[in-house]
């Protein structure tokens, strides 16, 4: 009888070893899961305004997207546009601030965002200018912007604890080049978000 006992609590012990050292979670891996930020960007159209048709004739054309009432006109140049459509669509960008308890920062007040926003040219078309207007409502300070090229850059700082997300709405200016072939103009461009 003893002995069976003995061996009983044997077999109870090395199953509770195995219970608790299935458990155990090594301290490399929870802080490889904190070094992750979840700080996102979402945009509601993935392409910048179209611009629609547009004829160069004897010399480039500028043409400017109003982000606030997204008012299309010609600054510039003896372009035509086909159409008699003289607002267009402009992409409202969001930035969400990440408050995961995974993150490596959690976003809270004083969190500041950099924003960068850049196009590439074409052959037909390049992008000169960026804008933003910001869309009210979020508790957060919008810095002074800074442009290079056709970057566009500038911080966001969440100035509410319970502030993680900021809305703004962009607009352009778009150089069309004289020599360039009629028809719908594309205007890839891209938002990347980092904590300086």
């Amino acid at each position: 009888m003893f002995g069976m006992d003995a061996e009983a609590k044997v077999w109870r012990r090395a199953a509770i070893l195995l219970v608790l050292t299935a458990g155990i979670v090594r301290p490399d891996t929870v802080q490889a899961q904190r070094a992750q930020t979840f700080d996102r960007v979402t945009i509601d159209q993935t392409s910048l305004p179209a611009l629609g048709k547009i004829i160069p004739l004897n010399s480039a054309a500028t043409y400017r997207v109003d982000p606030a009432t997204g008012s299309l006109s010609r600054i510039s140049g003896d372009a035509v546009r086909v159409g008699n459509n003289s607002t267009v669509s402009v992409p409202t960008v969001t930035i969400t601030c990440d408050r995961s308890i995974l993150s490596s920062a959690v976003c809270s007040k004083g969190t500041v965002m950099a924003v960068t926003i850049s196009s590439t040219s074409s052959a037909r078309a390049q992008i000169t200018a960026f804008t933003i207007v910001p869309v009210p409502g979020a508790q957060v300070t919008w810095g002074s912007a800074t442009t290079s090229g056709n970057q566009l850059s500038f911080n966001i700082t969440f100035s509410d604890a319970k502030t993680t997300v900021a809305s703004f709405k962009l607009g352009l200016t778009v150089q069309i080049t004289a020599s360039g072939a009629t028809g719908d103009i594309a205007l890839p461009y891209t938002v990347t978000i980092s904590r300086p």
